[in-house]
């Protein structure tokens, strides 16, 4: 799936400023384009639903459509260019740096990866969601 075919297609991601909302704009300015119809929705849960009755495209992370892809309401789409992958990051008060932080950021990181949270990038459409790359480190 490319820009300059998804942008005929209604877009629904999280409002601006939102991780999702970025890799939306970054994706389809690779192409020089934006989506000819593009919401925005707060409830990604209503996104699913969306997306899962065929009436909008979105870029999801799988492990929020697991169930869904499991049970063919959704499929993965690959993505041409691949989706750019979002970065997480741990912010803290600098006095409260330490080995007690540093777990905490490490379980954040494992609960990612086993959610499936972190991994290869895809793009969703009509029956179908994508998981979205972040690197681990």
């Amino acid at each position: 799936m490319t820009p300059a075919v998804l942008a005929r297609h209604h877009v629904v991601t999280n409002p601006d400023g939102s991780m999702l909302m970025r890799i939306v704009k970054s994706w389809f300015g690779t192409a020089g384009l934006e989506p000819q119809r593009l919401s925005t929705c707060n409830s990604l849960s209503v996104i699913v639903r969306m997306v899962a009755a065929g009436e909008t495209v979105s870029f999801l992370p799988l492990a929020i459509v697991a169930e869904e892809i499991a049970s063919k309401q959704v499929r993965v789409l690959n993505a041409s260019p691949k989706i750019p992958e979002p970065r997480f990051f741990a912010a803290y008060q600098r006095d409260k740096e330490g080995d007690s932080m540093r777990s905490v950021i490490d379980v954040a990181r494992r609960i990612s990866v086993l959610a499936n949270v972190l991994n290869d990038g895809h793009l969703g459409r009509r029956g179908e969601a994508g998981r979205l790359d972040a690197p681990a480190t």
